[in-house]
This record gives structure tokens, C-alpha cells and sequence, in this order.
């Protein structure tokens, strides 16, 4: 089956899915429940793909970068995923590589623990730690000043839109098709060229879920019935040639 990449934060990786009352965990493991059932792995599935979960919680458009660049480059020899689901995030976000831990650290406004990320590769779904870290207060530091000068400022909405063509641009030369979506924090004022393929324009996940009432822990996380309901939205605005059976269309035009 052909495989999609998924790319985003907590909301792509399905964080605190798993705490729904009476979840259902025949199928799936605690920790890897979300990664299976968020809106972009249930939208993988409904366009004939197996997902493959590379979100990370707290994680940053910088990372999505990253670790798609990993996927094409030709000197770490990763298989290329077929199509790409890019989960946009909020644009004041980063990550910084910490020497003294070996990992990275995602810097996110909102995030009242840091996680770092155990290094392989390239960070792969359920490869997370928490606490301590021994360096904490210098990071901590470092995130303040981060967010107190970029969070909400053009800089940091730049910072998103560098991410999203870099990523699209990379993917076109590779011809990996891209869905462009956004989990929350759209760039609202700018258009994005045609290239940058965004079936839902200027859609977010969270302000649709919150318009539609569905549930939500206190961080802000959503539970099955949103990302269900969510994954067959887009699935109805997805153009036909995105779908998997029509792949060699995208890949011609």
C-alpha cells in the first residue's frame, strides 16, 4: 500500500485522544493510539494510504521541515513517502538542537513542560521523554525570549510561510504530491501560490472543532469523534487526483 508521511504537532499525533472516556483500546496501544486515529492518519486511511505518523507533540513547523527533508535526502537512504500530509502548526514555534542532551528541544508557547525528543535518524512517532532535563533553566530562558519576540509578530508568521514553501518546493522536485492543512494558527494574511496545494484554504482543526462544540481536554486536545468527523471533511474537498488511485496524474501534470 502506498504510504503517506504525516507531519505536525500534538494535534496531527492525536495527544490526549487516548484519555476519552471508554476510548477503545482493542486494536492499539496506549501509546500509539493517537498516532493511529488523528484527523491526518484517519485521512490517510480514507484516501487509500497507510499512515505514517512522524508528528510531534509540541512540535513546530521547523520540524516539519526537518524531518521531511530527512525523508529525500538522498544520503540517509529513507524510503520517500508517496504523498505528504502536511499539519501546519502556529508559526512562532522553533526547536533548538541541545549539544548537552544530544536531542531537540521544541520551543512552544503554551507548553508548561519541555520534551525532548530521543535522536535516531530522524524522530519517529512514540520516541518521546519526559523530564529532566539538566539544563533546563537555560531553556527555559531561551524559550521565553523566543516567544516574547516572536510569538504573534510577522517574523514568526514568515517563519511559517519559509517553512510551507520550502516543503512544497522540495516536494515538487521530488513529485511527492503535498495536502497542506492547517491544525491551527493559519497565515491568514496571505495567498499561497497554486502550487501549494490547500484543500481547505484557510481552515483551521481547532476553530472547526470549537465552532462545531466537540469536546476538548483542558490543553486544548480533541477527542475520536472530532478527528473523525474532521478527516471526512477534508476527504470531501480533496481534488479526485489526490487520491491514491490517481497518484500518476499529479505526478504527469
Amino acid at each position: 500500500m502506498k504510504k503517506a508521511l504525516i507531519l505536525g504537532c500534538s494535534h496531527a499525533a492525536g495527544s490526549e485522544m487516548v484519555d476519552e472516556p471508554e476510548v477503545d483500546l482493542l486494536n492499539y496501544s496506549q501509546d500509539h493510539y493517537g498516532y493511529c486515529m488523528s484527523y491526518p492518519a484517519q485521512l490517510a486511511q480514507l484516501l487509500g494510504y497507510h499512515p505514517v505518523n512522524h508528528a510531534i507533540p509540541g512540535g513546530s513547523n521547523d520540524a516539519m521541515f526537518r524531518i521531511f527533508e530527512s525523508f529525500v535526502n538522498p544520503y540517509k537512504n529513507f524510503e520517500k513517502p508517496d504523498i505528504v500530509f502536511a499539519c501546519w502548526t502556529g508559526g512562532e514555534r522553533t526547536e533548538v538542537w541541545d549539544f548537552e542532551e544530544g536531542a531537540w528541544i521544541g520551543l512552544a508557547g503554551g507548553k508548561t513542560n519541555f520534551t525532548k525528543t530521543i535522536p535516531d535518524d530522524i524522530i519517529r512517532e512514540g520516541k518521546l521523554i519526559p523530564e529532566p532535563i539538566d539544563n533546563r533553566n537555560d531553556i527555559v530562558a531561551y524559550q521565553k525570549q523566543w516567544i516574547t519576540h516572536h510569538a504573534d509578530r510577522w517574523w514568526g508568521r514568515m517563519n511559517k510561510l519559509k517553512n510551507i514553501l520550502a516543503l512544497n518546493t522540495m516536494a515538487a522536485q521530488e513529485k511527492i504530491p503535498v495536502i497542506n492543512l492547517d491544525s491551527f494558527g493559519a497565515v491568514q494574511e496571505y495567498n499561497f501560490p497554486d502550487t501549494v496545494y490547500r484543500p481547505l484554504g484557510q481552515t483551521e482543526f481547532c476553530n472547526w472543532a470549537v465552532e462545531r462544540g466537540f469536546n476538548n481536554t483542558k490543553s486544548g486536545h480533541y477527542f475520536l469523534q472530532a478527528h473523525r468527523s474532521f478527516a471526512n471533511f477534508i476527504a470531501k474537498k480533496v481534488d479526485p487526483k489526490y487520491h491514491a488511485d490517481n497518484i500518476g496524474k499529479i505526478i504527469a501534470e
